[in-house]
Protein backbone atom coordinates (compact mmCIF):
# COMPACT_ATOMS: atom_id res chain seq x y z
CA UNK A 1 0.00 0.00 0.00
CA UNK A 2 2.01 3.34 -0.77
CA UNK A 3 1.50 6.46 1.15
CA UNK A 4 -0.88 8.38 -0.66
CA UNK A 5 -3.77 5.18 -0.45
CA UNK A 6 -2.50 4.68 3.22
CA UNK A 7 -3.11 8.52 3.44
CA UNK A 8 -6.75 7.89 2.04
CA UNK A 9 -7.89 4.94 3.96
CA UNK A 10 -7.38 6.44 6.92
CA UNK A 11 -9.10 10.04 5.99
CA UNK A 12 -12.23 7.32 4.87
CA UNK A 13 -12.22 5.72 7.58
CA UNK A 14 -12.64 8.80 10.22
CA UNK A 15 -15.11 9.96 8.14
CA UNK A 16 -17.22 6.75 8.32
CA UNK A 17 -16.92 6.87 12.28
CA UNK A 18 -14.11 4.65 12.71
CA UNK A 19 -11.23 5.49 15.21
CA UNK A 20 -7.99 3.77 16.63
CA UNK A 21 -6.91 3.31 13.09
CA UNK A 22 -3.71 1.17 12.48
CA UNK A 23 -2.92 0.55 9.03
CA UNK A 24 -0.08 -1.83 7.59
CA UNK A 25 0.43 -3.48 4.61
CA UNK A 26 -1.06 -6.92 5.81
CA UNK A 27 -3.78 -5.96 8.22
CA UNK A 28 -6.08 -2.96 8.74
CA UNK A 29 -7.34 -2.43 12.70
CA UNK A 30 -9.56 -0.05 13.90
CA UNK A 31 -12.79 0.55 16.67
CA UNK A 32 -15.98 1.50 16.34
CA UNK A 33 -19.12 2.23 18.72
CA UNK A 34 -21.99 0.19 17.85
CA UNK A 35 -25.22 0.24 20.17
CA UNK A 36 -23.11 1.54 23.33
CA UNK A 37 -20.62 -1.31 22.21
CA UNK A 38 -17.09 -0.83 21.99
CA UNK A 39 -15.62 -3.47 18.79
CA UNK A 40 -12.61 -4.08 17.20
CA UNK A 41 -12.30 -5.17 13.67
CA UNK A 42 -9.11 -6.29 11.71
CA UNK A 43 -9.53 -6.29 7.99
CA UNK A 44 -6.38 -8.30 6.64
CA UNK A 45 -5.26 -8.51 3.13
CA UNK A 46 -4.20 -11.86 1.10
CA UNK A 47 -1.32 -11.81 -0.91
CA UNK A 48 -3.80 -11.67 -4.12
CA UNK A 49 -5.29 -8.49 -2.87
CA UNK A 50 -6.90 -6.23 -4.17
CA UNK A 51 -7.83 -8.83 -6.90
CA UNK A 52 -9.22 -10.43 -3.69
CA UNK A 53 -11.67 -9.18 -1.43
CA UNK A 54 -10.00 -8.94 1.96
CA UNK A 55 -11.65 -11.10 5.60
CA UNK A 56 -12.89 -8.98 8.55
CA UNK A 57 -12.92 -10.31 11.83
CA UNK A 58 -14.09 -9.13 15.18
CA UNK A 59 -12.03 -9.74 17.94
CA UNK A 60 -12.79 -12.49 20.53
CA UNK A 61 -12.70 -9.87 23.62
CA UNK A 62 -15.73 -7.76 21.52
CA UNK A 63 -17.55 -11.01 20.51
CA UNK A 64 -18.07 -12.75 23.66
CA UNK A 65 -19.89 -9.34 25.02
CA UNK A 66 -22.39 -9.62 22.05
CA UNK A 67 -22.52 -13.47 20.89
CA UNK A 68 -24.09 -15.19 19.03
CA UNK A 69 -24.66 -13.05 16.18
CA UNK A 70 -25.33 -14.42 12.97
CA UNK A 71 -22.91 -14.71 9.89
CA UNK A 72 -20.24 -14.38 12.25
CA UNK A 73 -17.91 -17.67 11.67
CA UNK A 74 -15.81 -19.91 13.82
CA UNK A 75 -13.10 -17.98 13.43
CA UNK A 76 -14.62 -14.98 14.10
CA UNK A 77 -14.70 -13.57 10.75
CA UNK A 78 -17.55 -11.97 9.66
CA UNK A 79 -19.66 -12.15 6.35
CA UNK A 80 -19.53 -9.45 4.44
CA UNK A 81 -19.53 -9.72 0.70
CA UNK A 82 -20.54 -13.13 -1.24
CA UNK A 83 -17.56 -14.12 -2.64
CA UNK A 84 -19.08 -16.04 -5.51
CA UNK A 85 -20.77 -13.44 -6.99
CA UNK A 86 -18.93 -10.50 -5.71
CA UNK A 87 -16.02 -9.18 -7.78
CA UNK A 88 -13.71 -6.57 -6.04
CA UNK A 89 -12.79 -3.35 -8.34
CA UNK A 90 -9.33 -3.64 -7.94
CA UNK A 91 -8.69 -0.60 -9.48
CA UNK A 92 -9.79 1.08 -5.81
CA UNK A 93 -8.04 -1.01 -3.16
CA UNK A 94 -8.76 1.70 -0.52
CA UNK A 95 -12.16 1.59 -1.92
CA UNK A 96 -12.48 -2.02 -1.12
CA UNK A 97 -10.73 -1.76 2.39
CA UNK A 98 -13.38 1.20 3.49
CA UNK A 99 -16.44 -0.96 2.39
CA UNK A 100 -15.76 -4.52 3.76
CA UNK A 101 -15.30 -2.17 7.30
CA UNK A 102 -18.52 -0.85 6.30
CA UNK A 103 -20.52 -3.84 5.40
CA UNK A 104 -18.94 -5.71 8.20
CA UNK A 105 -20.46 -2.63 10.96
CA UNK A 106 -24.07 -3.14 9.09
CA UNK A 107 -23.64 -7.18 9.93
CA UNK A 108 -23.04 -6.45 13.70
CA UNK A 109 -25.47 -3.87 13.97
CA UNK A 110 -28.25 -5.98 12.35
CA UNK A 111 -26.88 -8.68 14.87
CA UNK A 112 -27.28 -6.97 17.87
CA UNK A 113 -30.12 -5.49 16.95
CA UNK A 114 -31.88 -8.48 16.16
CA UNK A 115 -32.87 -7.23 13.22
CA UNK A 116 -31.25 -10.33 11.10
CA UNK A 117 -31.74 -13.16 13.75
CA UNK A 118 -34.33 -14.65 11.51
CA UNK A 119 -30.54 -15.19 9.38
CA UNK A 120 -29.61 -17.67 12.07
CA UNK A 121 -32.52 -20.18 11.46
CA UNK A 122 -32.15 -19.54 7.24
CA UNK A 123 -28.09 -20.48 7.52
CA UNK A 124 -28.40 -22.95 10.44
CA UNK A 125 -26.39 -25.31 8.75
CA UNK A 126 -23.29 -23.15 9.13
CA UNK A 127 -24.06 -22.20 12.43
CA UNK A 128 -24.74 -26.09 13.41
CA UNK A 129 -21.30 -26.58 11.95
CA UNK A 130 -19.75 -24.75 14.16
CA UNK A 131 -20.59 -25.93 17.27
CA UNK A 132 -19.97 -29.95 16.05
CA UNK A 133 -17.87 -32.68 17.30
CA UNK A 134 -17.55 -34.88 14.70
CA UNK A 135 -18.89 -35.52 11.30
CA UNK A 136 -21.34 -37.77 9.49
CA UNK A 137 -22.33 -38.72 6.11
CA UNK A 138 -25.88 -39.67 5.59
CA UNK A 139 -28.05 -41.16 2.48
CA UNK A 140 -31.45 -40.59 4.76
CA UNK A 141 -33.95 -39.33 2.99
CA UNK A 142 -35.36 -36.21 4.70
CA UNK A 143 -39.33 -36.70 4.81
CA UNK A 144 -41.88 -34.94 6.94
CA UNK A 145 -42.81 -38.16 9.29
CA UNK A 146 -40.71 -39.84 12.22
CA UNK A 147 -38.52 -43.17 11.21
CA UNK A 148 -35.88 -45.60 12.55
CA UNK A 149 -33.05 -45.19 10.25
CA UNK A 150 -29.98 -46.98 10.73
CA UNK A 151 -26.42 -45.94 11.91
CA UNK A 152 -23.01 -47.14 11.65
CA UNK A 153 -20.47 -46.28 14.00
CA UNK A 154 -16.37 -46.96 14.06
CA UNK A 155 -13.73 -44.75 14.93
CA UNK A 156 -15.17 -41.53 14.94
CA UNK A 157 -16.83 -42.10 11.73
CA UNK A 158 -20.47 -42.83 11.47
CA UNK A 159 -22.80 -43.05 8.21
CA UNK A 160 -26.52 -42.90 7.93
CA UNK A 161 -28.84 -44.56 5.98
CA UNK A 162 -32.99 -45.38 6.06
CA UNK A 163 -32.29 -49.17 5.96
CA UNK A 164 -29.94 -51.26 6.61
CA UNK A 165 -29.33 -52.71 3.17
CA UNK A 166 -29.00 -49.36 1.96
CA UNK A 167 -25.99 -48.24 4.61
CA UNK A 168 -24.43 -51.48 3.62
CA UNK A 169 -24.26 -50.95 0.25
CA UNK A 170 -23.26 -47.14 0.88
CA UNK A 171 -20.50 -48.46 3.06
CA UNK A 172 -19.13 -51.07 0.43
CA UNK A 173 -19.44 -48.12 -2.59
CA UNK A 174 -16.77 -45.97 -0.37
CA UNK A 175 -14.93 -48.62 0.81
CA UNK A 176 -15.61 -49.76 3.91
CA UNK A 177 -15.76 -53.75 3.14
CA UNK A 178 -15.44 -55.71 6.16
CA UNK A 179 -18.27 -54.45 8.95
CA UNK A 180 -19.05 -55.45 12.16
CA UNK A 181 -22.72 -56.24 13.93
CA UNK A 182 -21.69 -54.28 17.19
CA UNK A 183 -21.24 -51.01 14.89
CA UNK A 184 -24.60 -50.63 13.86
CA UNK A 185 -26.98 -48.13 15.88
CA UNK A 186 -30.59 -47.78 15.58
CA UNK A 187 -31.29 -43.83 15.10
CA UNK A 188 -34.66 -42.00 15.72
CA UNK A 189 -35.28 -39.42 12.60
CA UNK A 190 -37.34 -36.86 13.94
CA UNK A 191 -38.40 -34.02 11.42
CA UNK A 192 -38.92 -30.81 13.51
CA UNK A 193 -41.62 -28.17 13.21
CA UNK A 194 -39.77 -25.57 15.44
CA UNK A 195 -37.13 -23.59 14.90
CA UNK A 196 -33.64 -24.21 16.47
CA UNK A 197 -30.76 -21.28 17.25
CA UNK A 198 -27.66 -20.82 18.14
CA UNK A 199 -25.64 -21.57 20.62
CA UNK A 200 -27.47 -25.19 20.83
CA UNK A 201 -28.28 -27.62 23.86
CA UNK A 202 -24.87 -29.08 25.21
CA UNK A 203 -26.83 -31.48 28.25
CA UNK A 204 -29.32 -34.39 27.94
CA UNK A 205 -31.79 -31.80 29.45
CA UNK A 206 -31.38 -29.14 27.96
CA UNK A 207 -31.68 -31.09 24.52
CA UNK A 208 -34.71 -33.08 25.96
CA UNK A 209 -36.62 -29.74 26.49
CA UNK A 210 -36.03 -28.78 23.36
CA UNK A 211 -37.29 -31.47 21.35
CA UNK A 212 -39.95 -31.75 23.89
CA UNK A 213 -40.93 -28.21 22.88
CA UNK A 214 -41.76 -29.82 19.44
CA UNK A 215 -45.51 -30.99 20.06
CA UNK A 216 -45.18 -32.55 16.49
CA UNK A 217 -42.60 -35.49 17.50
CA UNK A 218 -42.26 -34.90 21.73
CA UNK A 219 -44.27 -38.01 22.16
CA UNK A 220 -42.41 -40.36 20.24
CA UNK A 221 -39.32 -38.95 21.12
CA UNK A 222 -39.91 -38.98 24.95
CA UNK A 223 -40.57 -42.96 24.61
CA UNK A 224 -38.02 -43.75 22.72
CA UNK A 225 -35.84 -41.62 24.86
CA UNK A 226 -37.65 -42.89 28.10
CA UNK A 227 -36.24 -46.67 26.57
CA UNK A 228 -33.20 -46.05 25.57
CA UNK A 229 -31.26 -43.42 28.66
CA UNK A 230 -29.37 -46.58 30.23
CA UNK A 231 -26.94 -46.73 27.05
CA UNK A 232 -27.46 -43.70 25.55
CA UNK A 233 -28.87 -42.93 21.94
CA UNK A 234 -28.69 -40.99 18.94
CA UNK A 235 -31.00 -38.79 17.53
CA UNK A 236 -31.66 -37.40 13.92
CA UNK A 237 -33.25 -34.43 13.53
CA UNK A 238 -33.87 -32.31 10.10
CA UNK A 239 -35.18 -28.38 10.00
CA UNK A 240 -36.65 -27.15 6.80
CA UNK A 241 -34.09 -24.74 5.44
CA UNK A 242 -34.58 -23.03 1.76
CA UNK A 243 -37.44 -25.31 0.40
CA UNK A 244 -35.36 -28.32 1.91
CA UNK A 245 -34.88 -30.40 4.90
CA UNK A 246 -31.02 -29.91 6.81
CA UNK A 247 -29.86 -32.62 9.39
CA UNK A 248 -28.64 -32.24 12.72
CA UNK A 249 -27.21 -35.63 14.59
CA UNK A 250 -27.04 -36.01 18.45
CA UNK A 251 -26.14 -38.30 20.98
CA UNK A 252 -27.59 -38.51 24.36
CA UNK A 253 -25.01 -40.07 26.76
CA UNK A 254 -26.16 -42.70 29.13
CA UNK A 255 -26.85 -42.00 32.32
CA UNK A 256 -27.71 -43.88 35.50
CA UNK A 257 -31.54 -45.27 36.32
CA UNK A 258 -30.83 -46.41 39.48
CA UNK A 259 -31.79 -43.48 41.84
CA UNK A 260 -33.20 -44.11 45.22
CA UNK A 261 -36.67 -43.86 45.53
CA UNK A 262 -37.76 -45.25 42.13
CA UNK A 263 -37.87 -49.02 40.98
CA UNK A 264 -34.68 -49.84 38.84
CA UNK A 265 -35.25 -49.11 35.79
CA UNK A 266 -38.20 -46.87 35.95
CA UNK A 267 -36.84 -43.39 36.68
CA UNK A 268 -38.95 -40.64 34.46
CA UNK A 269 -36.69 -39.81 31.66
CA UNK A 270 -36.68 -36.01 32.88
CA UNK A 271 -35.94 -36.56 36.14
CA UNK A 272 -32.88 -38.82 34.98
CA UNK A 273 -31.69 -35.65 32.70
CA UNK A 274 -32.21 -33.46 35.36
CA UNK A 275 -29.99 -35.17 38.26
CA UNK A 276 -27.59 -35.59 35.44
CA UNK A 277 -24.52 -34.16 36.78
CA UNK A 278 -21.94 -33.98 33.22
CA UNK A 279 -22.99 -29.92 31.77
CA UNK A 280 -21.84 -31.33 28.37
CA UNK A 281 -23.46 -34.64 28.22
CA UNK A 282 -24.48 -34.53 25.03
CA UNK A 283 -22.20 -34.91 21.06
CA UNK A 284 -23.16 -32.76 18.53
CA UNK A 285 -22.19 -34.16 14.72
CA UNK A 286 -22.02 -32.65 11.17
CA UNK A 287 -24.15 -33.99 8.72
CA UNK A 288 -23.26 -34.66 4.96
CA UNK A 289 -26.32 -35.07 3.21
CA UNK A 290 -24.80 -37.40 -0.12
CA UNK A 291 -28.45 -38.56 -0.84
CA UNK A 292 -28.90 -38.68 -4.57
CA UNK A 293 -31.97 -36.11 -4.84
CA UNK A 294 -30.15 -33.56 -2.86
CA UNK A 295 -27.04 -34.21 -4.86
CA UNK A 296 -28.20 -33.40 -8.18
CA UNK A 297 -30.21 -30.59 -6.68
CA UNK A 298 -27.18 -28.77 -6.22
CA UNK A 299 -25.77 -30.20 -9.68
CA UNK A 300 -28.89 -27.65 -11.26
CA UNK A 301 -31.65 -29.64 -12.61
CA UNK A 302 -32.43 -31.79 -9.83
CA UNK A 303 -33.06 -35.64 -9.69
CA UNK A 304 -34.89 -36.68 -12.96
CA UNK A 305 -37.53 -39.77 -11.10
CA UNK A 306 -39.22 -40.42 -14.47
CA UNK A 307 -36.31 -42.74 -14.92
CA UNK A 308 -33.51 -44.71 -12.27
CA UNK A 309 -33.22 -47.93 -13.44
CA UNK A 310 -31.54 -49.21 -17.06
CA UNK A 311 -29.82 -52.72 -18.39
CA UNK A 312 -26.88 -52.23 -20.53
CA UNK A 313 -26.03 -54.93 -22.42
CA UNK A 314 -22.36 -54.29 -23.75
CA UNK A 315 -20.23 -52.60 -22.22
CA UNK A 316 -17.30 -51.67 -24.39
CA UNK A 317 -16.40 -48.23 -25.40
CA UNK A 318 -20.13 -47.39 -27.01
CA UNK A 319 -21.31 -49.00 -23.30
CA UNK A 320 -19.03 -47.80 -21.18
CA UNK A 321 -19.92 -43.90 -22.10
CA UNK A 322 -23.64 -44.15 -21.62
CA UNK A 323 -23.32 -45.38 -18.20
CA UNK A 324 -21.35 -42.55 -17.22
CA UNK A 325 -23.57 -40.19 -18.90
CA UNK A 326 -26.84 -41.94 -17.31
CA UNK A 327 -25.14 -41.65 -14.26
CA UNK A 328 -24.37 -37.82 -14.32
CA UNK A 329 -27.71 -37.88 -15.34
CA UNK A 330 -29.39 -39.32 -11.99
CA UNK A 331 -29.24 -43.45 -13.03
CA UNK A 332 -28.68 -44.55 -9.35
CA UNK A 333 -29.12 -48.23 -10.98
CA UNK A 334 -27.56 -50.67 -13.68
CA UNK A 335 -27.92 -53.59 -14.64
CA UNK A 336 -24.36 -54.58 -16.74
CA UNK A 337 -23.89 -57.74 -18.74
CA UNK A 338 -21.08 -58.26 -20.79
CA UNK A 339 -18.60 -61.50 -20.59
CA UNK A 340 -14.88 -59.51 -21.76
CA UNK A 341 -12.17 -58.37 -19.76
CA UNK A 342 -11.04 -54.77 -20.15
CA UNK A 343 -7.49 -55.05 -21.90
CA UNK A 344 -4.85 -52.19 -22.73
CA UNK A 345 -6.25 -51.90 -25.93
CA UNK A 346 -9.52 -50.45 -24.53
CA UNK A 347 -8.44 -47.95 -22.68
CA UNK A 348 -8.09 -45.03 -24.97
CA UNK A 349 -11.49 -44.98 -25.68
CA UNK A 350 -13.06 -46.76 -22.40
CA UNK A 351 -14.57 -45.62 -19.38
CA UNK A 352 -12.28 -47.43 -16.98
CA UNK A 353 -8.55 -46.86 -17.31
CA UNK A 354 -4.88 -48.45 -16.87
CA UNK A 355 -5.93 -49.48 -12.66
CA UNK A 356 -8.77 -51.70 -14.39
CA UNK A 357 -6.62 -53.93 -16.79
CA UNK A 358 -7.41 -57.10 -16.65
CA UNK A 359 -10.80 -57.08 -15.01
CA UNK A 360 -14.35 -57.93 -16.47
CA UNK A 361 -15.71 -54.82 -17.83
CA UNK A 362 -18.58 -55.24 -15.85
CA UNK A 363 -16.68 -54.68 -12.27
CA UNK A 364 -14.22 -52.40 -14.16
CA UNK A 365 -17.28 -50.00 -14.27
CA UNK A 366 -19.34 -51.20 -11.36
CA UNK A 367 -15.86 -49.82 -9.15
CA UNK A 368 -15.62 -46.84 -11.45
CA UNK A 369 -19.39 -45.66 -10.41
CA UNK A 370 -19.22 -46.73 -6.55
CA UNK A 371 -15.67 -44.36 -6.79
CA UNK A 372 -18.28 -41.66 -8.27
CA UNK A 373 -21.20 -41.59 -6.47
CA UNK A 374 -21.65 -44.43 -3.86
CA UNK A 375 -25.45 -43.66 -4.14
CA UNK A 376 -25.23 -45.85 -7.14
CA UNK A 377 -25.84 -50.04 -7.23
CA UNK A 378 -25.32 -52.03 -10.16
CA UNK A 379 -26.13 -55.95 -10.40
CA UNK A 380 -23.87 -57.46 -12.82
CA UNK A 381 -24.11 -60.67 -15.06
CA UNK A 382 -21.20 -62.24 -16.95
CA UNK A 383 -22.84 -63.74 -19.54
CA UNK A 384 -23.29 -64.17 -23.34
CA UNK A 385 -25.50 -61.63 -24.80
CA UNK A 386 -27.74 -63.86 -26.13
CA UNK A 387 -28.00 -66.03 -23.32
CA UNK A 388 -28.23 -63.36 -21.19
CA UNK A 389 -30.99 -61.88 -23.25
CA UNK A 390 -32.85 -65.27 -23.00
CA UNK A 391 -32.73 -66.52 -19.14
CA UNK A 392 -33.40 -62.99 -17.84
CA UNK A 393 -36.52 -60.88 -19.46
CA UNK A 394 -38.24 -60.45 -15.93
CA UNK A 395 -35.13 -58.83 -14.69
CA UNK A 396 -34.85 -56.28 -17.93
CA UNK A 397 -38.43 -55.67 -17.73
CA UNK A 398 -37.85 -54.78 -14.29
CA UNK A 399 -35.87 -51.45 -15.55
CA UNK A 400 -36.88 -48.02 -17.38
CA UNK A 401 -35.15 -49.09 -20.33
CA UNK A 402 -32.56 -51.55 -21.82
CA UNK A 403 -29.86 -50.15 -23.89
CA UNK A 404 -28.30 -52.79 -26.46
CA UNK A 405 -24.49 -51.30 -27.10
CA UNK A 406 -22.87 -54.65 -28.47
CA UNK A 407 -23.07 -53.87 -32.79
CA UNK A 408 -23.38 -57.50 -32.96
CA UNK A 409 -26.63 -58.05 -35.11
CA UNK A 410 -27.87 -61.55 -34.28
CA UNK A 411 -28.01 -60.33 -30.46
CA UNK A 412 -29.98 -56.79 -31.64
CA UNK A 413 -32.36 -59.43 -33.57
CA UNK A 414 -33.17 -61.37 -30.60
CA UNK A 415 -34.26 -58.49 -28.32
CA UNK A 416 -36.41 -56.77 -31.16
CA UNK A 417 -38.14 -60.33 -31.27
CA UNK A 418 -38.67 -60.29 -27.95
CA UNK A 419 -39.86 -56.82 -28.09
CA UNK A 420 -42.27 -57.99 -30.56
CA UNK A 421 -43.39 -61.27 -29.32
CA UNK A 422 -44.20 -58.69 -26.15
CA UNK A 423 -41.60 -60.89 -24.16
CA UNK A 424 -40.03 -57.43 -23.48
CA UNK A 425 -42.27 -54.87 -22.43
CA UNK A 426 -39.82 -51.75 -21.68
CA UNK A 427 -38.33 -49.27 -24.30
CA UNK A 428 -35.65 -51.15 -26.29
CA UNK A 429 -32.42 -48.73 -27.52
CA UNK A 430 -30.16 -50.09 -29.54
CA UNK A 431 -26.96 -48.43 -30.38
CA UNK A 432 -23.82 -48.58 -32.55
CA UNK A 433 -21.78 -46.14 -34.33
CA UNK A 434 -19.64 -46.08 -37.66
CA UNK A 435 -16.12 -45.49 -38.45
CA UNK A 436 -14.00 -42.58 -37.50
CA UNK A 437 -17.35 -41.34 -36.18
CA UNK A 438 -19.00 -40.17 -39.23
CA UNK A 439 -21.84 -41.16 -37.64
CA UNK A 440 -23.93 -42.61 -34.07
CA UNK A 441 -26.99 -44.27 -34.66
CA UNK A 442 -29.95 -45.11 -32.24
CA UNK A 443 -33.32 -47.28 -32.82
CA UNK A 444 -35.87 -46.72 -30.13
CA UNK A 445 -38.19 -49.01 -29.76
CA UNK A 446 -41.18 -48.22 -27.27
CA UNK A 447 -43.53 -50.64 -28.95
CA UNK A 448 -43.67 -53.97 -31.40
CA UNK A 449 -42.02 -53.15 -35.07
CA UNK A 450 -40.84 -55.25 -37.66
CA UNK A 451 -37.77 -52.84 -37.92
CA UNK A 452 -35.42 -55.14 -39.01
CA UNK A 453 -37.47 -56.11 -42.24
CA UNK A 454 -38.15 -52.66 -42.59
CA UNK A 455 -34.75 -50.29 -42.50
CA UNK A 456 -32.26 -53.52 -42.89
CA UNK A 457 -30.98 -54.86 -46.23
CA UNK A 458 -30.86 -58.77 -46.78
CA UNK A 459 -27.38 -58.76 -45.20
CA UNK A 460 -28.68 -57.22 -42.20
CA UNK A 461 -26.87 -53.72 -42.59
CA UNK A 462 -28.52 -50.67 -41.98
CA UNK A 463 -30.16 -48.95 -45.17
CA UNK A 464 -29.96 -45.69 -43.75
CA UNK A 465 -26.01 -45.83 -42.69
CA UNK A 466 -23.76 -42.60 -43.55
CA UNK A 467 -20.39 -44.31 -45.04
CA UNK A 468 -20.65 -45.99 -48.65
CA UNK A 469 -17.37 -47.77 -48.30
CA UNK A 470 -17.25 -48.47 -44.17
CA UNK A 471 -15.74 -52.13 -45.01
CA UNK A 472 -12.49 -49.61 -45.56
CA UNK A 473 -12.15 -48.64 -42.58
CA UNK A 474 -11.66 -51.51 -40.50
CA UNK A 475 -8.76 -52.05 -38.71
CA UNK A 476 -6.54 -54.78 -38.14
CA UNK A 477 -3.38 -55.34 -35.71
CA UNK A 478 -2.34 -58.69 -35.73
CA UNK A 479 -3.90 -62.06 -35.47
CA UNK A 480 -7.46 -63.62 -36.75
CA UNK A 481 -9.67 -61.55 -33.75
CA UNK A 482 -7.97 -58.43 -34.06
CA UNK A 483 -10.15 -56.30 -36.21
CA UNK A 484 -11.63 -52.94 -35.02
CA UNK A 485 -13.28 -49.50 -36.10
CA UNK A 486 -11.07 -46.35 -35.53
CA UNK A 487 -13.02 -43.88 -33.91
CA UNK A 488 -12.29 -41.48 -30.60
CA UNK A 489 -13.79 -41.44 -27.32
CA UNK A 490 -14.00 -37.50 -27.80
CA UNK A 491 -16.53 -37.81 -30.83
CA UNK A 492 -18.02 -40.39 -29.32
CA UNK A 493 -19.25 -38.68 -26.15
CA UNK A 494 -20.26 -35.69 -28.38
CA UNK A 495 -22.68 -38.66 -30.09
CA UNK A 496 -23.71 -40.10 -26.71
CA UNK A 497 -24.49 -36.96 -24.74
CA UNK A 498 -26.43 -35.41 -27.92
CA UNK A 499 -28.35 -38.66 -28.35
CA UNK A 500 -28.98 -39.27 -24.74
CA UNK A 501 -30.63 -35.72 -24.56
CA UNK A 502 -33.21 -36.48 -27.10
CA UNK A 503 -33.83 -39.97 -25.17
CA UNK A 504 -34.56 -38.43 -21.88
CA UNK A 505 -36.82 -35.67 -22.96
CA UNK A 506 -38.62 -38.44 -24.66
CA UNK A 507 -38.92 -39.99 -21.13
CA UNK A 508 -39.55 -37.09 -19.75
CA UNK A 509 -42.70 -35.94 -21.59
CA UNK A 510 -43.67 -39.53 -22.23
CA UNK A 511 -43.62 -39.48 -25.57
CA UNK A 512 -44.76 -42.86 -27.11
CA UNK A 513 -43.91 -44.19 -30.89
CA UNK A 514 -40.47 -45.51 -32.23
CA UNK A 515 -37.44 -43.15 -33.90
CA UNK A 516 -34.35 -43.55 -34.95
CA UNK A 517 -32.17 -41.31 -34.44
CA UNK A 518 -29.15 -40.41 -36.04
CA UNK A 519 -26.32 -38.48 -35.36
CA UNK A 520 -23.64 -36.96 -38.09
CA UNK A 521 -20.05 -36.31 -36.85
CA UNK A 522 -17.27 -34.51 -38.82
CA UNK A 523 -18.07 -35.22 -42.31
CA UNK A 524 -15.49 -32.60 -43.94
CA UNK A 525 -13.23 -34.90 -42.03
CA UNK A 526 -14.47 -38.07 -43.19
CA UNK A 527 -14.73 -36.72 -46.60
CA UNK A 528 -10.63 -36.18 -46.17
CA UNK A 529 -10.17 -39.72 -44.77
CA UNK A 530 -11.17 -41.18 -47.99
CA UNK A 531 -14.83 -41.57 -46.51
CA UNK A 532 -17.77 -41.45 -49.54
CA UNK A 533 -21.38 -40.59 -48.36
CA UNK A 534 -24.57 -41.85 -49.15
CA UNK A 535 -26.54 -39.98 -51.24
CA UNK A 536 -29.25 -38.76 -48.55
CA UNK A 537 -26.28 -37.36 -46.55
CA UNK A 538 -24.01 -35.85 -48.53
CA UNK A 539 -25.53 -32.35 -47.98
CA UNK A 540 -25.73 -33.17 -44.08
CA UNK A 541 -24.27 -30.08 -41.44
CA UNK A 542 -21.47 -31.71 -39.55
CA UNK A 543 -22.23 -32.61 -35.80
CA UNK A 544 -25.86 -32.63 -36.63
CA UNK A 545 -28.91 -34.84 -35.52
CA UNK A 546 -31.29 -35.98 -37.08
CA UNK A 547 -34.92 -37.78 -36.10
CA UNK A 548 -37.49 -39.49 -37.69
CA UNK A 549 -40.42 -41.36 -36.25
CA UNK A 550 -40.94 -44.70 -38.05
CA UNK A 551 -43.94 -46.23 -36.16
Amino acid sequence: MTEDQRNSLYQGMTYHGFDKIEISDTEVRCHCTIETYEISLICRLSDCFPFELPSVFISEESYNYIAPLPHVNSDLSICTFDRTICIPNFLFPVQIILDSFCQARTTIYQGITKENSQDFFSEIEAYWNIECDCLAESIVSPTGMTKSVQLYCREHSLYLADSKKELDLFLSNIGIKKRFQKYYYDCLYLPLSIKIYPPFPKSNIELFKLLCSDSTISEVYRKYAQKHIPNGFFVLTSTPNAGARCFQLWHHSSVTTNIPGFRKGHIPVQMAYLMDNHPKSIMKFSVINMAQDRLFFRGGEGLHTYVSKCAIIGCGSVGSYIIEALAEYGVSHFVLNDNDKLTAENIARHFCGYDSIGKSKISAISDQLAKHNPNISTTLFNENGILFVDSHEKILNDCDFIIVATAYTPLEYKIIEKVNSSNITKPVIVVWVEPHLAAGHAIILQKPQDIFSEYFDSNFSFKDKILKNSSDFSKKESGCQSTFIPYSAFHLKRFIYCFLEFLMNLFAQRKQGNFIFTWCGNLSTIKTLGGILEAKWADADNFSAHITRID
